[in-house]
Parts: C-alpha cells; structure tokens; sequence
C-alpha cells in the first residue's frame, strides 16, 4: 500500500526536558493518514500530533536521552502510517548534560611541540598524558593560569616532556555540547623528580603564554611614546612587540621569537566588539616586560580585564594556530541569577575572609621624574575615595611606584584604577562547590552570581564576582571545583613580582 512521506522538521533541536513545539514537513499527512507519532530514541515515546495540513502536523517533544554519537543514540520522530503501517522519520537531536565518551574522565591531557610557526594544533600533538594524576589547573581573575600534574617516572609517556621545548595542553568534557574544550594550554617551565623505595615520580608546572610575555622584553633603546592611542591597539602592539622580538641593534630573534598570542577585543560576555574608545597616553622604556606593560595598561581607570583562551584565533579548532588574549571592555562576566551559589546546596565548604591589609581610601602613585637629583621634586598620581575623609573606618593610605612612567595625567588613572580595586572592604569567599554540581559552561570568569549563607553570625543573601576557578581533578577523571568570590585571592608570588617589577624599572632611570 501507498503513504506519505516525512522530510524535515522546525526547530531540529530542543533541551532534554521536552517541551518543544516542533512543526514536521512531508507530504500525506491527510491524504494516506497518521495513526501514530513517535519521538525519542528507537521506538521512543508515543505523542499527540495535530495535523494542520496535508503537508504539515505539528507535536510537542517529551523528556528523551540526549544525541549521543558516541554510543550511537540518536532521537527522531517517526510516523506510523494509516494506510499500511509502514514507518517514516526525520531526525531531531535531542540537547542537554551528556558524559563524556566510556573509559574516561571529564578531564584529559594532552603533550604537544612549542610551535615556532603558525601550525595548527593538531601537528603538534605528541602524546595523549593518560598517567597524569594529581592534576591541577589554576584559574584567577586577570592573572596567569597555572598547571601542575604529577607522572610515574617511568611511564614512556613521562619520557616524552622535555621542559622548554613542550607545551601540555588541558581539555574538558563540554556536557552540553558534546565535545571536548581546550581550557588552557602553558609551557613546561618546571620539573621535579622523586625517586625512592616506592618509585619515581615527576612533578610538571605549566604556564599559560600570558606568563611567557614576563620572558620579552622591549629591547630598543628609545623609548615607545604614545599620544592619545586607542588601549586596544597600544595591547596589539605590546604582543607584537614580542612575537616579534629583537635584540637593542635591532636584530631580530627569527622563528624562535614567534609567539602564539594574539589579543581580540571582546564585551563583557565574550563576544567580539569595535574599539573601546579609551585613548591612552603612555611611555614605555627599553627594558620593560610587556608582561607588565600589558598589566599597567589593564589596570588604569576605564582599562580592560583580560583572560587566555587556547587555540581560539579560527572558528574551527582543527585549523586554530595561535590562543587569544581576550581584552573584556569594561570589565569581564555578566550578571547572572542563576545559578544560586547557596551554603547546603551548591555550595559544600565556606571560607570566609575579611583583610583590611587589601583596604585602601587613598592611593598615590611615583613615577619617573627624569632627574638624578635627590631634591628633585616627585612626579605623582594620587586618588581617594569619601571615607578618606571622614571618622567613621578613617583614613587608610597606600601606593605603588612606576618609574617607567613620567605622564600624570596616566600615574592618575593608575591610582584611581587602584584604588577601584581597593576603596572598598570586601569579604573574600573561598567556597567548594558540591560533587556533581558544576559543569562547563555553568558560569565564567568575572559573572557575578547570587550567595546565600545562613550560619551562625553569617546572614548572606548578596551578589558575588567570580574571580578564581581551581579544579583539583582525580584520577578517575572528575573533579573538585574551588571558586574565589568577591575579593581577589592574595598571592605572595604576585606581590613579590611587583616588588621586581619595580626594582628593576629602577634599575633603568
């Protein structure tokens, strides 16, 4: 006997749940009859229908297992005939959390060879770092990323990582997507090997190529002057300068200077943008990191925050050559009201912390005042908030010094910067989110997010900035996952870089 055909439909997703409305095409629909309609997978679910011609009928999806490749599960929905029983179908893929693909974790390393050209990632790849275990990746608020892990010594794969010369790469498990992400990929600068009774085990760090520009240098002997220059080209042309990088003559360092680092103006949410319309005046000296150089300018009042995505300069992974620094104007994250980071629920440990070490209500900045006279007067940038002047919390002053800069209109919007940073007291959170709750793409960087404590004295119901992700990843390959809230986390590494940073600008008046 004779039927219909099916041959599309509209929308061809939905979520998990069901829910959607889903308008199917063909052909004889009221010509040969629908007796019934299934969706899911394999016979899947029988659902009302409403035909609205012979060429259309609409239904609504019921809850179904999402589109699996990898285990070949796939969702349709299938016509069963008035007129002869016979089956039609047409696909329609079926979104939400799916796990990663059997005998594996959420997380996965791979080792790759430091590119000195614009090769695509995936001639690089080495090796794939099964053996890793404590496995960590360090992830804070415009700030290099970090990642430790440790290996049997003896494992072929161990033999393999020569530092200098490797790069370790760290993807995740996209629950909603179905696909593996490349989180962060870093150089391996340090190693550590242990060998006793019970064997050899080799610690690995890796930094991110942020990290890397702390290894270039502005080179040539006059300074770099800009005069009301966008911030997103004076950025550009900091990651030139070391991508392309020469000695004080000059000389060029060739491919082995090439650096896969390129930086794209974004908004808040991570997509692209036209220019910020900041423009800067500044002065860089020879001998200045462009690390800092980039921090400085980052830093200002109506500067950027930034982050390091790997392999994010193409739309498709499989052909990406370089990462991106990402420069968010005015700021990095949005406000979410899901989801609830709640004490009980989501949230499974608190720390809570109060520093008035990090409270500032005045700030001033020192720059280079050009002279070697002891009596010279100071070249200054200096900003404060209200309660610099009032009884209440009184007066609480703190400063930095940039002796690579001369302008006080730029040492000015440093202090304000700052003190933007540091006019207010706020609590920091270190909070342990609950097993199975987080997944990827939850939330990121910068996205302010509701907290709610109820314990004791603590009566928390406010908003919250995510400004530290830490995932401790077992070695089953899942993971614990660690957020810092509100304020910043204190390093003494970072402080300790400032205080070289400035001595060694010093070192150049």
């Amino acid at each position: 006997m004779a039927h219909g055909t099916v041959t599309s439909c509209s929308p061809t997703s939905g979520p998990q749940q069901g829910g959607t409305v889903v308008t199917v095409n063909g052909s004889g629909f009221t010509t040969y009859g629908i007796k019934y309609v299934h969706f899911g997978v394999n016979n899947g679910t029988i659902v009302p229908f409403t035909v609205l011609s012979n060429t259309q009928f609409q239904i609504t999806t019921v809850p179904s297992q999402p589109n699996d490749p990898n285990q070949g599960i796939y969702n349709y929905v299938t016509v069963v005939w008035a007129s002869d029983g016979a089956g039609s179908s047409t696909g329609f893929t079926v979104t939400g959390l799916l796990a990663p693909p059997p005998g594996r974790g959420v997380w996965r390393l791979t080792l790759h060879q430091r590119q000195f050209d614009a090769s695509y990632y995936t001639q690089t790849i080495l090796a794939q770092l099964d053996g890793a275990f404590n496995r960590k990746l360090e992830q804070n608020w415009c700030e290099s990323a970090q990642l430790t892990f440790d290996m049997n010594g003896r494992d072929p794969a161990c033999a393999l990582i020569q530092e200098l010369q490797m790069d370790v790469v760290a993807w995740r498990w996209d629950e909603w997507n179905h696909v593996d992400v490349p989180v962060f990929r870093g150089l391996v600068g340090q190693s550590e090997d242990k060998l006793d009774e019970s064997g050899h085990t080799v610690t690995f760090t890796c930094h991110d190529y942020f990290s890397m520009l702390g290894r270039r240098l502005y080179t040539s002997r006059n300074q770099l002057v800009y005069t009301t220059t966008e911030q997103d080209l004076i950025a550009n042309q900091l990651c030139g300068v070391a991508t392309y990088a020469a000695d004080s003559n000059g000389n060029s360092f060739g491919a082995a200077s090439w650096f896969p680092l390129q930086t794209k103006p974004v908004n808040p949410d991570g997509t692209n943008r036209g220019a910020s319309g900041v423009q800067r005046t500044m002065t860089i000296q020879g001998g200045s990191q462009i690390d800092t150089m980039l921090n400085n300018l980052a830093q200002l009042t109506g500067g950027f925050d930034w982050d390091v995505v790997p392999f994010a300069d193409q739309p498709t992974l499989s052909i990406a050559t370089a990462d991106v620094l990402r420069l968010f104007y005015p700021y990095q994250g949005v406000t979410r009201t899901t989801p609830v980071l709640n004490y009980g629920g989501a949230v499974m440990q608190v720390n809570r912390q109060v520093s008035t070490g990090a409270y500032a209500n005045y700030w001033r900045t020192i720059g280079n005042n050009e002279s070697a006279l002891q009596n010279a007067p100071q070249v200054i940038g200096e900003a404060q908030t209200a309660d610099a002047v009032n009884i209440i919390v009184g007066t609480f002053m703190s400063g930095d010094q940039l002796a690579d800069q001369n302008n006080t209109a730029w040492l000015g919007y440093n202090a304000q910067g700052q003190l933007n940073q540091s006019g207010v007291l706020l609590p920091g959170y270190q909070l342990k989110l609950t097993p199975g709750f987080y997944y990827w793409g939850i939330f990121n960087m910068g996205d302010s997010l509701p907290l709610v404590i109820q314990s004791g004295r603590l009566n928390v119901n406010t908003n919250v900035r995510i400004l530290g992700i830490t995932y401790n990843i077992g070695d089953d390959g899942q993971e614990d996952v660690e957020l810092a809230v509100g304020r910043p986390r204190f390093s003494l590494l970072k402080l300790m870089r400032a205080q070289a940073a400035d001595v060694r600008a010093l070192s150049r008046r």
